[in-house]
């Protein structure tokens, strides 16, 4: 899903995780990329990557790097290693992408880190979490532009022919009434480098 532009992430889990995050601010480059994530809080819930980051009580924006590699055999990147500027990492690797580009659906999963920035108390929570199993959550990924001219529904549709196991109603709706959503409408749309399609 290479663009400038912003992208919006909502879980298919969402008894577990957080409910969206937003990327903006997007660098890109052929082996690695930077941006900013907005990350809302919990609203009462208990996500996994908030818990993680120890955010369940207020909104962040992290600024993340993140490394392209190859997750299965191919010429083009289909995956990334990514790193949150407080030190905690992921893999987020694509599971199937729409044919024009526009959407897809990632699995993402907490990856080991050779050394957590933060209190003692703190780095021995995340060294123990670590020797759990991790916890791969998907999510559904599309460019802020496709959800603001109501492309949703059928590049979701797509991909669900292609993976009959989602069982999640994402539609435009949906998204915009996510704090994501929001957090673009009131602060990013005019800035955003391809808002010429949005609402």
């Amino acid at each position: 899903m290479n663009t400038s532009g912003s992208i919006l992430s909502f879980s298919l889990n969402p008894q577990v995780s957080v409910l969206c995050k937003l990327d903006y601010n997007i660098e890109t480059n052929d082996a690695y990329t930077s941006f900013s994530r907005y990350v809302p809080s919990s609203g009462g819930r208990t996500p996994a990557v908030a818990a993680q980051k120890n955010t369940a009580s207020r909104s962040r924006v992290f600024s993340v790097t993140g490394e392209f590699y190859n997750a299965l055999p191919g010429d083009t990147y289909d995956a990334m290693k990514t790193t949150y500027d407080d030190g905690i990492m992921f893999t987020e690797a694509i599971d199937s992408q729409s044919p024009d580009n526009e959407c897809a659906v990632f699995s993402v999963a907490a990856r080991r880190s050779s050394e957590s920035k933060g209190s003692a108390p703190r780095r021995q929570s995340i060294a123990q979490s670590q020797t759990r199993r991790a916890t791969v959550e998907q999510e559904f990924r599309i460019k802020i532009t496709a959800v603001g001219s109501g492309k949703t529904e059928d590049c979701y549709r797509k991909l669900q022919e292609l993976l009959p196991a989602l069982k999640v109603q994402v539609t435009s709706g949906v998204l915009e009434r996510t704090p994501c959503w929001s957090k673009y409408k009131n602060e990013l749309s005019e800035t955003d480098p391809q808002n010429s399609n949005g609402n």
